[in-house]
């Protein structure tokens, strides 16, 4: 019961972060939850990665399945909990993946803000979330328009995540 007390406070600062980050992102209220969706995701892997990677497994395993929970619930009716485990699990491993290819943090901002820009774009014209696969970047890139986001992104990430990365 400590434990989901504990994960609850970890969320709610991750959730005030990406409330203010996200409103940086000139998108329709509509689809605010596609934005506030990715943003999640990323500050959920930064904290949890880089910030309570030392916590208890219990509290590590309530803080995640708390955090699943929360992000089902926007879109219940239409997103199925295991697609949302899938979408999770391509979204962790990418960001390990940035972690392991960036020499610096500016190459982990710059690696991340060019993936979550192709979620959005593809999230926001598909009316969907993004499956968020790695494998599938180059051939998603060739049919969106590049880098509507990128730049705001970028700064938003900066902004919200300088201090804990």
């Amino acid at each position: 019961m400590f434990e989901k007390v504990k994960a609850q406070k970890y969320l709610s600062q991750i959730e005030k972060d990406v409330k203010s980050c996200s409103q940086q992102i000139p998108i329709f209220n509509e689809n605010r939850d596609f934005v506030e969706f990715e943003f999640m995701f990323f500050f959920y892997f930064v904290y949890d990665y880089r910030v309570y990677h030392k916590l208890k497994p219990v509290l590590r395993k309530a803080i995640s399945d708390l955090f699943i929970e929360n992000l089902h619930t926007i879109r219940e009716s239409s997103l199925p909990r295991q697609s949302l485990d899938g979408m999770f699990d391509n979204r962790m491993s990418a960001f390990i993946g940035f972690i392991q290819r960036s020499k610096t943090v500016a190459d982990f901002l710059d690696l991340s803000s060019d993936y979550l820009n192709v979620l959005l774009t593809v999230s926001i014209d598909e009316n969907g979330y993004a499956t968020g696969a790695v494998s599938d970047l180059p051939k998603i890139k060739k049919g969106i328009k590049p880098d509507i986001f990128t730049a705001l992104i970028r700064e938003a990430l900066s902004l919200q995540s300088w201090t804990i990365l």
